[in-house]
């Protein structure tokens, strides 16, 4: 008798134990947490939050305060940084010392090569078939120049609409790179691209899911009123950047080389304007700053995990 109610006893002790294990199994599974590995239970290609920093340098173009653009293309070259840029592609391809030293940049694997367009207007002006066109023009110009084409589209201004996602979608662009303003007032900033969410939040595994990552810049260089710069101090840029990688888990500095000239007393960008020393140190010392704290200097498609194009360019 003692046996029977002992193995009965065991029995009990087993079923509960199982269950207690399949309950404990489903909440972590509902709760987006692997019982394997004790992360967040997304796809292997998917990376975990690497709290990285991407610089984003728009308005890359032929004849346009060239210096200014070699020298901060060298800048991130000498430091073996990473660096995204946005090229204007109509006014791409005659000049031959910018685009020799993108093509230098993105040989060695730095530069991460955008399209800002074919030409730099506000896309949410054209229709969905101007928008498709203008892009797929873009990417031909940019496979001719440099030997392949681009995942990433960064939109004058800043603007896009449902149909920019659109055309994008239809012509495999994978990522957009706006601005915070946008994203706002698309859908409050709902489809920003989050790694620091759960699976099951509307900013990790259901933003993989979907066909454009929205990867928009967060800390801005200088800003812009009325077509005049206004200088942003670098521990405001700084201070932008922490708080995104809180928020988002990576962060996107955008600049311009018309930010590291000098302007004239209205504000306003001369032709052959000279290097600021002042802003182009200050963008040396944002560089070093982030990298002393170990943050990782990187692009946008490494933060997604998307193996990041190669291109070729010879003089």
């Amino acid at each position: 008798m003692k046996k029977l109610l002992c193995d009965s006893n065991n029995k009990l002790r087993i079923a509960y134990f199982s269950g207690l294990f399949a309950l404990l199994l489903y909440l972590l599974t509902q709760s987006g947490v692997s019982p394997t590995y004790g992360i967040s239970n997304v796809s292997s290609t998917i990376p975990l939050p690497c709290e990285c920093v991407v610089f984003r340098m728009d308005d890359i173009q032929d004849t346009f305060v060239n210096n200014a653009q070699i020298g901060a293309l060298n800048l991130f070259i000498s430091k073996s940084k990473p660096l995204s840029l946005g090229l204007i592609m109509n006014d791409t391809g005659d000049d031959l010392r910018v685009i020799g030293k993108i093509g230098q940049g993105s040989q060695i694997g730095l530069f991460e090569l955008g399209l800002h367009g074919w030409d730099h207007v506000d896309y949410t002006k054209l229709s969905k078939e101007e928008q498709k066109a203008t892009l797929k023009m873009a990417n031909e110009k940019m496979d001719k120049i440099f030997g392949n084409n681009s995942d990433i589209f960064i939109p004058p201004y800043g603007y896009f609409d449902n149909q920019t996602i659109d055309a994008m979608s239809e012509l495999g662009i994978r990522v957009l790179s706006s601005t915070l303003f946008s994203e706002k007032n698309y859908d409050d900033g709902a489809s920003i691209f989050n790694q620091t969410l759960s699976t099951t939040n509307h900013g990790g595994m259901t933003n993989f899911n979907r066909s454009i990552y929205h990867m928009p810049g967060i800390a801005e260089f200088k800003g812009y009123q009325n077509g005049s710069s206004i200088k942003v101090p670098v521990e405001n840029i700084l201070s932008d950047t922490y708080d995104s990688l809180q928020d988002y888990g990576y962060a996107v500095i955008v600049f311009h080389p018309q930010d590291l000239v000098q302007v004239d007393e209205n504000g306003k960008v001369p032709d052959n304007a000279p290097i600021n020393a002042t802003e182009m140190d200050d963008l040396s010392r944002l560089i070093d700053t982030i990298s002393s704290r170990n943050i990782r200097i990187t692009t946008l498609s490494d933060i997604l995990g998307i193996e990041q194009r190669s291109y070729s360019y010879f003089k």
